[in-house]
């Protein structure tokens, strides 16, 4: 395999170089893990299940559901905390004295009366 190398020093040129390239099944000879050494240290190379046997279709579906719902339900709780954190402010904008923190944190976060967006806790259309 041949690798495009950039030198560091003065001339900035790109390189071809060669570099070794080994077969990892041929290095674990047919099993799944293998220890290669270099420069003393010894580093263990794995084959995961999914690299040598054909890949679970029904488990990928059911993570890639899985990572939809936290991704969901987590723009759900950013809504959330986005209407609490705007509430907040709100409600000390009120106040007729602040302290200099609180002060800050209205200047910061205070965007009038928080709607709650059109059908949730906040104005992201993606929740």
């Amino acid at each position: 395999m041949a690798l495009k190398v950039v030198d560091e020093g003065k001339s900035g040129d790109a390189a071809m170089e060669e570099v070794p390239t080994y077969d990892a099944l041929e290095l674990t000879k047919g099993g799944k893990v293998a220890t290669i050494t270099l420069a003393g240290k010894h580093y263990t190379l794995r084959i995961t299940k999914a690299v040598t046997e054909n890949p679970n279709l029904l488990g990928k579906i059911v993570a890639s559901i899985f990572a939809l719902n936290v991704t969901f339900f987590g723009l759900i709780q950013q809504g959330f905390t986005e209407w609490s954190i705007q509430s907040t402010a709100y409600q000390l904008n009120a106040l007729e004295s602040l302290s200099p923190s609180a002060q800050v944190f209205v200047n910061t976060f205070y965007v009038g009366l928080p709607d709650g967006g059109d059908m949730g806790l906040t104005s992201n259309s993606l929740v």
